[in-house]
């Protein structure tokens, strides 16, 4: 058996470049993203992964495919990005998040230049549209997780 065979495959590796509101529907907010694609192998991935420096320099354009993201609050504290390339993305009953939620208790969506901030009781979600990226923050400005961008 070859077990080093996965290193010498190419594969193809999208990455949400920018975005684009679409709509707010319920609690979940919908954007039509831009993706970038690159031919590469796993090694070289993971490669990037740990070094962000190298991954910087290389030029990226973006193609004409496009995804879809939905992010959706389901408590003040959990929200859910869920993602699809294509034109939509359809509802699924994950066995992420268990349970039946309300919904937040406050939700405002506040609308920048180039962003969406979505507060509610417990956090803060900053959603940058190019480059395409997430982040949450405490209501102390601690940022606690984030995700995207270049």
């Amino acid at each position: 058996m070859k077990t080093r065979i996965l290193e010498t495959k190419r594969v193809i590796k999208n990455t949400v470049f920018d975005g684009t509101f679409l709509k707010k529907q319920d609690n979940s907010l919908f954007f039509k993203v831009r993706l970038v694609s690159q031919k590469m192998s796993p090694i070289e991935i993971l490669n990037q992964a740990w070094d962000i420096a190298e991954a910087l320099k290389e030029i990226r354009t973006p193609s004409d495919l496009m995804g879809s993201i939905c992010i959706d609050m389901i408590t003040d504290s959990i929200l859910r990005i869920r993602y699809k390339e294509g034109e939509a993305v359809e509802e699924n009953n994950t066995h992420m998040v268990v349970g039946t939620f309300k919904g937040p208790n406050k939700m405002e969506i506040i609308q920048k230049k180039n962003e969406y901030l979505v507060l509610t009781d417990k956090v803060k979600v900053v959603i940058n549209l190019k480059p395409f990226r997430v982040l949450v923050f405490d209501l102390e400005e601690r940022k606690l997780c984030g995700i995207g961008g270049f």
